[in-house]
């Protein structure tokens, strides 16, 4: 778990000064702050894997379902846009994931509910600590209804489902449980535990303490389902339409997902971008999530900060495994699917056309699942 403001840890040894400590206390940079599992912040975009999960689990939509996204919708008094500011034509559940469009994920979160998709959340770990033995890790937060009637007096429908349903609102994360949603997703039947350590050894090498890899929560979902998310994540990197192309590398397929978060900090509003996932995507071994903070001012999104940055360094890990020989059986056989953007002025056949349509997800040559080890 790396954080980034970061401090030298040399001036702890033998014991830091209070001088040193002071300043690194008063940077407002926060160097001391450990963000990878202390920082709460909207997971954004990212969350749409757990909610589209949610919608295909309760039968509010399935591999067919096409759902018109326009730039805009009105929700109560209150108008929620797409991300592009355009709209994005009509889209199965893979394009919308591909694409992150908000208007697609408003209409299915809503059509789900808000507790449907805390459900969800709670199976991947999201409103409660991780556990790893590190002190103040923080919970998190997912809104339910009974909570936000308790506490804040209104129920959990309409536009505060809108804003749940793209990892806005109330809803607040850790990287650490982002990463953790991922390896779920990534390994398709639990949420692991997360280690920092695998073992203990003595001055001789022999090992004299092991942790073996624990599970959190059995997913129990229907491998098709995690079958159609995948792929959407896949087509996230892969795809021409994708939001995640700056994130390819030549030595392996990444599946991932964006995001581009709204928060305040100090009083002054500020973006988050996001990009987490898991590589390679045919079997996956590694899970991933990242987060940059925004300067008040600053312009930034998942596709043009995070993405490349994970993209580098993959491409580092995967160049230096490749010098060193340890890339035998690994090979780049996920596809994207195929999509093009609307046009304007396409008529409404056009669109009907779009989305990406397969009778049987399994015909395809991939089979992202791993089976338990």
């Amino acid at each position: 778990m790396a954080s980034r403001p970061t401090y030298d840890i040399n001036v702890w040894v033998p014991s830091i000064s209070s001088k040193q400590f002071k300043t690194l206390q008063q940077d407002s940079n926060l160097p001391l702050f450990p963000r990878a599992f202390r920082g709460q912040y909207p997971p954004a975009s990212t969350f749409k894997i757990s909610v589209a999960l949610a919608a295909l689990e309760n039968g509010t939509v399935d591999q067919d379902t096409l759902i018109d996204c326009p730039k805009s919708l009105q929700i109560g008094d209150k108008t929620f846009r797409n991300w592009s500011k355009n709209k994005e034509g009509k889209l199965n559940v893979m394009n919308a994931i591909m694409r992150s469009c908000n208007t697609w994920f408003y209409v299915v979160g809503g059509d789900s509910g808000g507790d449907n998709i805390a459900s969800m959340a709670h199976r991947f770990g999201f409103g409660a600590k991780t556990g790893i033995p590190l002190n103040a890790e923080e919970d998190g937060f997912i809104p339910t209804d009974a909570i936000l009637r308790e506490k804040y007096g209104h129920a959990f429908t309409g536009g505060y489902v809108a804003h749940a349903s793209i990892g806005q609102g109330y809803v607040l994360a850790t990287p650490i449980q982002v990463a953790q949603m991922m390896a779920g997703v990534g390994n398709g039947y639990a949420v692991p535990k997360p280690r920092l350590v695998l073992q203990v050894q003595d001055l001789n090498n022999n090992i004299t303490e092991s942790f073996d890899p624990e599970e959190r929560n059995a997913l129990n979902l229907d491998l098709k389902n995690l079958w159609l998310v995948r792929q959407g994540m896949i087509d996230v990197v892969n795809a021409s339409a994708g939001t995640a192309k700056r994130a390819r590398n030549d030595h392996v397929t990444m599946a991932g997902k964006t995001g581009t978060g709204q928060w305040i900090q100090n009083g002054e509003d500020l973006l988050i971008s996001w990009f987490a996932g898991f590589a390679p995507a045919e079997d996956p071994r590694f899970a991933f999530a990242a987060i940059c903070e925004g300067n008040p001012g600053e312009e930034i999104s998942g596709s043009n900060k995070s993405a490349p940055m994970v993209g580098e360094f993959f491409n580092a890990l995967y160049k230096l495994k490749s010098e060193r020989g340890e890339l035998d059986g690994n090979s780049k056989t996920a596809v994207a699917s195929s999509f093009e953007l609307p046009k304007p002025g396409e008529d409404q056949q056009a669109e009907d056309n779009q989305a990406v349509r397969s009778e049987s997800p399994f015909r395809r040559i991939f089979n992202p699942f791993r089976k338990k080890r």
